[in-house]
């Protein structure tokens, strides 16, 4: 259930994105034990918020688009992948932008095609608070 990752910014953004019209749909699923997440809600919800704006100004909008971002939790970790399946017009783009994304708070995966895009976001302390 994403409520019970105490991440209020981030499960807002995501439960309200396909309110409106947008270029891709949202899925959107959470596995393992829920855990108190708050004090990654704003980081994650500000990097989700960049990585759509660069990943929606590379899609090609006359096909269907689908975004799925799961997230996954273990005793100790979360992680957030982010699964792409469309067409991309501009790989470039997005490449250069998760190739700089890395930081004290997380550190990035990422695969990136023409027509799918996989990206682990993990953060690198503990994540889950007890």
């Amino acid at each position: 259930n994403l409520i019970g990752l105490s991440m209020p910014l981030f499960s807002e953004w995501i439960l309200t994105y396909n309110w409106k019209q947008q270029p891709c749909l949202l899925e959107y699923e959470v596995l393992g034990k829920l855990h108190n997440l708050s004090h990654l809600d704003e980081t994650v919800c500000i990097w989700t918020n960049q990585f759509f704006s660069i990943l929606q100004h590379s899609l090609d909008v006359y096909v269907e688009n689908y975004v799925c971002i799961t997230i996954e939790c273990d005793a100790e970790n979360a992680r957030f992948f982010f699964d792409f399946r469309g067409k991309l017009t501009s790989v470039e783009e997005l490449q250069n932008w998760l190739a700089n994304q890395n930081n004290k708070w997380y550190s990035i995966s990422y695969t990136v095609r023409d027509e799918e895009v996989s990206v682990i976001l993990q953060p690198i302390e503990k994540s889950v608070v007890k």
